[in-house]
């Protein structure tokens, strides 16, 4: 068993998130992490400076482990990689570990987030800088099974499984699966609207094309949605395997501690569960919050039902028409945090997370009165471009029927068209549907803006 919390390093490259688990409120925690390496092998030396420097890259490893012994997998630590080879009714598979990590002179995980209340924009850019940094690590590891494992004798022929987890910035976890699922499928999710007994009534559905990089670098996405991946099988995904995870797993000695957790609520839509509770009667299981994307493009498919358990959510795409699918049981878990009421920073962490540093953006930020495409079709609507302007958001539309282009705004900021739709009650103007192209009807939407602007400020001057 490897001895993760003998110190082998110096004070002074002891990682923030390590220095949280040497704590005395955290031992529970520490026992935890020490069951899930309960016979991992340290094949190169290396695992535990790497947890104690590095931490998140360890830290999803031993998760993977520990969810692999959980499922009944039979694990080889004869080769020295890639990082799994397991086997479960006579069936092999190679499973890699990797992480998304911050870009350089970017914000790291472990800095305070924001504590208030995320905006829209705040929500949009998270979704976006995950994107950016998941797709560099999983073309990473794609590149990897090509120029190397792919020649290995004990991989050849077998299924290639990358295991992935965000930690690029701070606030990922708020991202469940919307950004991985958007960068495998490019589906954002159906779009829909409720009537005022709550009933809903599905307008369209919402893809995602590709993120542009602060350098203006465009990210194309849909990696399972043809054979540019075929060599991966499928993504492993969690944006839950956190230090949350093992203080769930240990809840009933953090008395003190409060749970939240937001979980699927079937046939809810936009209302899931929100749970706040404390140690004493949370519950939460290793699985809770994973996820397996299958690659139908993939050179070597597999039965995925080896991996099967109630609480892995299972993400398949269908190449007919061009959709994915989701399984996942009511009550899955989306996303959780926990808050230690009692606890007290180590020392050396306050000010690793209170520092003033201006760090390095590594999404593009939409400009207000610059059109984005959306591909997405809401009823007849096709071709919608989505901006704001003077504090309104605007969508732009082509009819599917005549073709002419038409404009919506409502006085609400927002950066996707879902809540767009969902701001019912918010101020609106709208255009005639006969313009010939999107620039005169953004133009005409503008004028309305205006002219209600300026109705507003002489009622107001009365």
């Amino acid at each position: 068993m490897v001895n993760l919390f003998n110190i082998v390093v110096s004070e002074e490259k002891i990682h923030p998130n390590f220095k949280w688990m040497l704590t005395d409120y955290h031992a529970p925690a520490r026992r935890i992490i020490t069951q899930w390496t309960d016979g991992f092998i340290d094949r190169d030396n290396k695992i535990v400076k790497e947890f104690q420097t590095s931490f998140n890259s360890s830290f999803w490893e031993f998760y993977i482990y520990a969810v692999l012994k959980s499922l009944k997998f039979e694990i080889d630590f004869s080769f020295d990689s890639p990082d799994f080879c397991v086997s479960k009714d006579n069936m092999k598979f190679i499973l890699e570990a990797t992480i998304a990590s911050h870009a350089k002179g970017a914000s790291p995980e472990w800095v305070k987030g924001k504590l208030e209340e995320l905006t829209p924009q705040d929500i949009f850019t998270i979704e976006n800088i995950s994107i950016i940094r998941l797709a560099n690590a999983i073309r990473g590891k794609h590149q990897m099974y090509i120029d190397r494992y792919s020649s290995l004798e004990h991989v050849r022929g077998l299924p290639y499984i990358i295991c992935i987890a965000p930690f690029e910035q701070p606030s990922f976890y708020i991202q469940a699966d919307s950004s991985i699922r958007k960068l495998l499928y490019k589906f954002s999710a159906p779009l829909y609207g409720k009537d005022e007994k709550g009933n809903v009534r599905i307008l369209g559905k919402e893809y995602i094309d590709n993120v542009v990089k602060f350098n203006n670098a465009i990210i194309e996405l849909g990696l399972f949605t043809d054979d540019r991946m075929k060599e991966v099988s499928a993504i492993i995904f969690s944006s839950t395997a956190t230090i949350t995870k093992l203080k769930a797993l240990a809840c009933g000695e953090y008395p003190n501690t409060i749970f939240s957790a937001t979980r699927y609520q079937q046939g809810a839509w936009d209302v899931p569960y929100y749970i706040v509770k404390n140690g004493e009667n949370y519950h939460e299981s290793l699985c809770d919050g994973l996820h397996i994307f299958i690659n139908p493009f993939a050179d070597i498919p597999f039965d995925v039902d080896v991996f099967f358990h109630e609480d892995i959510a299972l993400h398949v795409y269908d190449i007919e028409t061009k959709t994915s699918r989701t399984y996942l049981r009511d009550g899955h878990l989306i996303s959780h945090s926990s808050m230690n009421i009692s606890e007290k920073l180590p020392i050396g962490i306050q000010k690793t997370i209170d520092n003033d540093t201006e760090w390095t953006p590594v999404a593009t930020k939409q400009q207000d009165g610059i059109l984005y495409p959306l591909n997405a079709t809401v009823g007849c609507g096709v071709n919608n471009h989505i901006t704001r302007y003077n504090g309104w958001t605007i969508i732009v539309f082509m009819d599917d029927i005549d073709h002419n282009w038409g404009g919506i705004a409502k006085k609400i900021v927002v950066y996707k068209i879902q809540d767009f739709i969902n701001a019912k009650d918010a101020e609106f103007v709208i255009t005639k549907i006969d313009s010939q192209d999107k620039d005169t009807a953004f133009a005409e939407v503008k004028i309305l803006i205006d002219q209600s602007t300026q109705l507003e400020k002489k009622l107001n001057s009365l």
